[in-house]
């Protein structure tokens, strides 16, 4: 915004200047009330609070929030009344949002402790003068901090993120949408700042595996949010059904409307929450599936290295150990690469397969992998038996199997349903072939 030379007031007296101050900052002429203020500051050296007030909301509309910053750095606020201050501190707090905060770059590492530290410099001013929530720069800057802290790590720190945003109260939030125009010069939104408060809470919620409430916060922004953006509500409710799974006793059901919804929108990540529900559950060859399903649909290594590995375990766990290699390899490499850390599980994986890395992984193999497993058709039969011979202290068991003579081992981190561990109980089940060659039992469940 472009600012106008000072004016000639030779002729004028302070009256008269300060009402034409006054008439063309209620008029919102900021950029030609800007050299007026500067004159009554500077000139006539009138410096009461409340001309300080008006002359630096003139200044941040100019984008000159700086300039107000070294002027309060040096004001004398001892004769100041806390009524006075409150209105001060309510633009300073709007100037330290706009030189420190609304610009910080997250790729920016360097001065990240100085945002943080100007973040709680907004917030002590909020603690103190308690003002409406949008008079000051307290709501934007908690959604800043809070978007910052998501995107500046590959792992952020959530439970801060939570302490941020558990600041605000989301019913005193806008609901309302920030209109604005895009390079096409077409009219867009942007998600209101309670859409963000939710999107953001909901997926911290979710990293710190605290389901009930995450559940909770994705229940409410349901019932709150009019219009969401971004997808939003696909993410909402992808949140809320995964959450399920965790929360609900009928694993089964939970997990059917979870597969339903992915199918359905069919995005790499939510296929890779899949696969890992699966797995947890003894489905290894959904889990598989589902993994395979995940990888078709990204190509962008980052995304998709963490993948990798646990599609090694889930083709290790159905019993192809020459896949599991494959996959091992591919992630493995990946990392040391890029010069990423291996966790202790990888570091054992590439000590046990002695990796060099002399070769790149061939990824159009592992797609080719994936792509037939998916188009295989049904992985497993199910097959029904009755239990037999079960021992707790070792944790497995074996099935007299109806369909031949031969007796099936079984493990129990392989039994759905833990309730069918005894002799003589009814059961239907899959069977795969191990690591070892031999035939095993798994989605272990009640006939």
């Amino acid at each position: 915004m472009g600012v106008r030379a000072l004016p000639q007031i030779e002729n004028k007296n302070n009256e008269i200047i300060i009402k034409e101050a006054e008439e063309n900052y209620k008029s919102k002429k900021y950029d030609t009330a800007y050299p007026i203020y500067k004159n009554i500051w500077e000139n006539l050296k009138i410096n009461d609070p409340y001309t300080l007030f008006k002359y630096g909301n003139v200044l941040r509309k100019n984008n000159l929030s700086a300039i107000f910053l070294e002027i309060y750095k040096n004001y004398d606020l001892t004769n100041v009344t806390e009524k006075q201050k409150g209105y001060i501190n309510r633009i300073l707090s709007w100037c330290l949002y706009d030189t420190f905060i609304k610009i910080y770059d997250i790729k920016d590492v360097d001065t990240y402790n100085d945002f943080i530290s100007v973040a709680h410099q907004i917030l002590e001013i909020q603690n103190v003068y308690k003002h409406n929530y949008y008079d000051s720069a307290y709501v934007k800057t908690c959604l800043k901090v809070s978007k910052t802290i998501m995107k500046r790590t590959t792992t952020p720190n959530y439970k801060e993120v939570i302490w941020w945003l558990e600041l605000l109260e989301v019913d005193k939030l806008s609901d309302e949408p920030f209109p604005f125009k895009d390079k096409n010069d077409d009219d867009r939104e942007l998600a209101s700042d309670k859409e963000t408060y939710y999107q953001y809470l909901s997926r911290s919620y979710e990293k710190i595996n605290d389901y009930s409430k995450c559940y909770e916060i994705c229940e409410r922004a349901i019932e709150d949010i009019g219009k969401f953006h971004y997808r939003n509500h696909i993410w909402i409710n992808e949140r809320k059904l995964y959450c399920c799974c965790f929360i609900y006793s009928d694993v089964e059901k939970s997990l059917k409307e979870y597969s339903i919804f992915v199918e359905k929108n069919r995005k790499c990540y939510m296929f890779h929450k899949l696969a890992n529900l699966n797995f947890s559950h003894g489905k290894i060859a959904n889990s598989v599936l589902c993994g395979s399903k995940a990888l078709l649909l990204e190509t962008d290594i980052p995304k998709i290295v963490n993948l990798l590995a646990d599609l090694a375990y889930y083709w290790r766990e159905f019993g192809n150990s020459t896949n599991a290699k494959k996959f091992f390899y591919a992630c493995i490499y990946y990392r040391v690469k890029r010069h990423w850390q291996l966790s202790q599980e990888l570091n054992y994986e590439k000590q046990q397969y002695n990796f060099t890395f002399n070769e790149e992984p061939d990824f159009n193999e592992l797609i080719q992998i994936s792509n037939q497993y998916i188009g295989s058709g049904n992985k497993s039969k199910i097959l029904s038996g009755r239990i037999i011979n079960i021992n707790i202290e070792k944790q497995f068991g074996f099935i007299k199997q109806d369909s031949c003579t031969e007796n099936i081992h079984f493990s129990f981190r392989n039994v759905i349903e833990k309730k069918v561990l005894h002799d003589n109980c009814r059961i239907i089940y899959e069977e795969i072939i191990d690591s070892r060659n031999m035939k095993d039992a798994i989605n272990v469940r009640g006939e």
